[in-house]
């Protein structure tokens, strides 16, 4: 590299052009998928104060709605992790780009693993609606809600990264 005056090779940067679209990518990604699982959260919260309320049948549309939203959400996650892989591909020769991309595919993972636990625990909700709405058995209603409340119990141990953290860690 030659001085300022007679610079005849770029400046170094964190990476290629190519490189920091993967991972602004990634970072949209992520970000649509946890939009949608916080529409997700918020439906299923609205279908539980349905269900409270003995609207069985509001209570299980606002749990499908639910579902759908987490669903995408971790599909989402999981296409954020695979567009990882995509950018390992590519990364560049300062030494820290894997452990910056390996840490950001666990964050994308994780938070796959975490929106599928909601899934199932939004699949319990919906089961003790429709029960619900069915006039199924108190028991029946009441192992559902179990397993429901057993499953977020779970997620909420773990929980998800927001997108600045992954932003950080991508090095944006």
């Amino acid at each position: 590299m030659v001085g300022l005056a007679g610079c005849t090779e770029p400046i170094p940067t964190r990476g290629s052009d190519a490189e920091d679209d993967r991972r602004r990518e990634v970072l949209a990604r992520y970000e649509d998928a946890l939009g949608e699982r916080n529409d997700g959260i918020e439906t299923r919260d609205r279908a539980i104060e349905r269900f409270n309320a003995a609207a069985y049948a509001e209570a299980t549309e606002e749990m499908e709605t639910a579902l759908e939203h987490l669903s995408t959400a971790a599909d989402g996650f999981e296409g954020a992790a695979e567009a990882i892989e995509t950018a390992e591909g590519t990364e560049t020769d300062e030494g820290t780009a894997a452990d910056d991309l390996s840490a950001a595919r666990e964050i994308c993972v994780d938070a796959a693993a975490n929106t599928r636990l909601q899934v199932e625990a939004t699949e319990a909700g919906l089961a003790a609606a429709r029960a619900a709405d069915n006039d199924g058995d108190a028991g029946t209603i009441n192992d559902h809600v179990e397993e429901y409340q057993l499953l977020v119990e779970e997620a909420e141990a773990s929980p998800v990264a927001d997108g600045e953290t992954l932003a950080d860690v991508l090095g944006f």
